[in-house]
């Protein structure tokens, strides 16, 4: 006992900042798997492919080294995502957070000789991240790909120190080891033979001395540009756009700029404040929460306990070198980043790439050292009003941080985490029981899951061989003769459809043999689609709706739909749990999958009693946020449907905010049966408020833009506009 209490007070503040991160990053565990995880966590769906997780493992790497990209050790991926849960990869991301933060404050202990610096750094590292997963963020995505570079770059780093001051080769060669790693896991390290040689002429003052210690690491770093360049002057393939270089002065010193952007704290948060009609500061402080609370007073004991600890203690004076590298670490991976072409026409003002997370470190060791330079210069008295001052704004970084984390994680856990979880449970229970590796599931859904990587993610849930492709994709490989097809389209299959949708609370997940699906004139998008016999999974609050409503016909060879409502309890119920129930739909007509509604009365009216509920149609997605602070994300050419079931025409006020991403006016024209509504629009937006002649049965709103699409690298869909406030009766997505 005694030596647990010896070790815990010797390394107090190390596991309180441990504490701290874990609490601090709690949104981070919340979260689900975006951008290249969402896909990559699908991995165990190639079993069912005659491959194995080792085999793509091994295939992939050889295609990006083909390619001209020589990054061996980041295919870690695919062995991670086969045996780990979502819950334990967020934890072990926030373990590598407080790993990198641990290692670059050894650094900073071993060229400065403060532990009060080293204690600094590590406590505010992480409040001064970008905290949101909208932008291309390694502390929520991209299998932690940067800190696992950051740690071998910064094990080098200290192997370095360790083999100067020892004066040992061996030492010095597991130093180039652990660079020749970092460099193998993200080109991004290649910088770092700058800060080696900086920390090491730190260390002996003399630049001859500094070189040859670094010689085997100026070796491992010349092998590899050459080597790169190499396979990109002799590969026939198509390289990836994102190390294509364009050395376009103009628009690398934008990208430059835009990259750097990216690293200050909060700057997404600000940019994204136009998109805001409410009080910020009234958000703020109802934003708080009894998290954000403990947060916040374990930060400040901590922060008294570092102060109380670092009384009198001597710190070296390498400032003017400790700049130059805080520098290094902040400008180099902006660089990089100038000169791709990809970067060039994606980034916007802060939103950048996953660099930024390095760049952060530079941010975080420059201020350090700049606030403790201010301190030596400073008064007694006037020293503790900047510190207060500079403690106050910590604060509320801490606040803001977890309130925008919040915002965010809920935004996209919407379209990533819950649908995914929604599909992996009815898989889970068996709707999928009947389709074979001859069949093909057609998807109606929006979600990456269904567009991106259906096959393996279905594979993988259903623990069989089936092949799945998005109803865009569907059509156009069907316009296309046999031989013409990229996919697989087995004519001798059967062919099922599905709709699914999840929230945090509730999901559906419906599936049905096809009947049929009408291509429009156009030969882009599905009229109608029909299917027969669905089964039917209702999850969570879902599961004890009265009645199912939905469009069919009243015999298969019939062409005319007409709104059908049943009870649920008609339904054969095929299983149940505690939480969710699968059901399936007898009916001797053709159902119109996406026409499936729950929860209506005996006469199709939804809970509130409107005679009207709306359908979000092409270009849609689905409601996202809550309460009274929910919108709509559409295209460029979209449809929402508004079905009156009334037995006559009525007047109706239709009411909705509605604005695009960008300050420059775009051309807006709304149609509704056939009446046009011509606006312009901006980031500003305009109000859409008519009273409107809304028809028996189905009515149709269009809406047609030539705005831009908006900036989401991340983010498959096909968003222009956004519309909020809006009174379109009862969103059915």
């Amino acid at each position: 006992m005694k030596k647990i209490f010896i070790y815990f007070n010797k390394y107090t503040i190390m596991i309180l900042i441990l504490v701290f991160d874990f609490l601090y990053f709690y949104m981070v565990l919340q979260s689900g798997f975006y951008g290249d995880d969402s896909i990559n966590c699908n991995v165990n769906g190639v079993a069912y492919y005659n491959s194995s997780v080792m085999g793509i493992t091994f295939s992939y790497a050889k295609l990006w080294i083909l390619g001209g990209r020589i990054f061996p050790f980041a295919f870690y991926v695919y062995p991670l995502f086969s045996v780990i849960t979502r819950f334990a990869y967020k934890l072990l991301i926030v373990l590598s957070i407080y790993l990198n933060s641990l290692l670059f404050g050894k650094i900073i202990k071993e060229t400065t000789g403060s532990k009060r610096l080293q204690y600094l750094f590590m406590l505010v590292f992480p409040i001064l991240l970008q905290y949101t997963c909208k932008v291309n963020n390694a502390i929520f995505s991209f299998h932690m790909l940067m800190q696992m570079t950051l740690m071998w770059a910064f094990l080098s780093i200290l192997t370095l120190i360790k083999g100067i001051d020892k004066n040992s080769r061996i030492l010095i060669i597991v130093s180039a080891i652990f660079q020749f790693l970092a460099c193998g896991t993200y080109e991004v390290a290649y910088p770092f033979i700058f800060i080696l040689l900086l920390v090491g002429y730190i260390k002996t003052k003399d630049a001859k001395r500094t070189i040859k210690f670094c010689i085997p690491h100026i070796i491992v770093i010349l092998s590899m540009v050459i080597l790169t360049f190499y396979l990109k002057s002799t590969t026939l393939q198509k390289q990836y756009d994102g190390v294509t270089i364009n050395f376009d002065i103009k628009l690398m010193f934008l990208t430059f700029l835009k990259q750097c952007s990216s690293a200050l704290p909060l700057s997404s948060y600000f940019i994204g404040l136009r998109h805001s009609g409410t009080n910020a500061f009234v958000d703020f402080i109802t934003g708080i929460r009894v998290l954000d609370i403990i947060v916040l007073i374990l930060f400040i004991l901590i922060i008294i306990l570092i102060n109380k600890r670092s009384i009198n203690e001597k710190v070296s004076n390498n400032n003017l070198m400790l700049i130059i590298l805080s520098l290094i670490l902040f400008v180099m991976p902006a660089i990089l980043i100038s000169l791709s072409q990809k970067y060039q026409k994606d980034l916007q003002w802060g939103v950048g790439h996953l660099p930024s997370y390095m760049q952060s470190i530079g941010i975080v060791f420059l201020s350090i050292i700049l606030y403790t330079m201010i301190l030596k210069k400073a008064t007694k008295r006037s020293s503790k009003v900047f510190s207060s001052c500079v403690m106050g704004i910590l604060v509320i970084l801490i606040l803001l941080n977890q309130q925008v984390a919040r915002t965010s994680v809920k935004e996209a856990n919407a379209f990533y985490r819950w649908p995914r979880e929604n599909a992996v449970n009815a898989v889970k229970s068996g709707i999928l029981s009947d389709v074979t590796s001859k069949d093909l599931i057609v998807s109606l859904a929006p979600f990456t899951f269904d567009t991106a990587d259906g096959d393996y993610f279905y594979s993988a849930q259903a623990k069989k061989q089936l092949h799945e492709m998005a109803i865009t994709i569907y059509i156009m490989e069907s316009l296309k003769d046999k031989k013409d097809r990229i996919y697989n389209i087995q004519d001798d299959g059967k062919k099922y459809i599905i709709n699914d949708t999840g929230d945090e609370k509730s999901g559906y997940f419906i599936v049905g043999e096809k009947a049929e699906i009408e291509i429009n004139d156009d030969n882009t998008t599905a009229k109608i689609v029909s299917i027969l016999n669905p089964k039917i999974y209702l999850q969570g609050n879902l599961k004890d709706v009265p009645t199912i409503c939905f469009k069919a016909t009243d015999t298969i060879g019939d062409d005319n739909y007409n709104v059908k409502v049943l009870s649920v309890s008609d339904l054969q119920l095929l299983s149940k749990d505690k939480n969710s129930k699968l059901y399936e739909l007898d009916y001797d007509g053709k159902i119109d999958i996406s026409s499936i509604r729950f929860g209506v009365d005996e006469n199709g009216v939804n809970a509130n009693d409107t005679p009207f509920y709306s359908k979000l149609g092409k270009g849609f997605t689905g409601l996202e946020g809550e309460g009274n602070n929910r919108w709509l994300w559409l295209s460029n050419d979209a449809e929402l449907i508004i079905y009156n079931y009334q037995s006559e025409d009525l007047q109706q006020r239709i009411k909705f905010d509605i604005a695009s991403d960008y300050e420059d006016i775009s051309d807006l024209k709304i149609y509704i049966n056939d009446v046009l509504y011509d606006y312009d629009v901006n980031i500003k937006g305009i109000t859409f408020d008519q009273v409107v002649n809304l028809k028996i049965g189905a009515n149709v709103i269009k809406f047609k833009t030539d705005a831009q699409r908006v900036n989401a690298p991340l983010d498959p869909r096909e968003m222009y506009l956004r519309i909020t406030k809006y009174n379109l009766f009862d969103i059915i997505n």
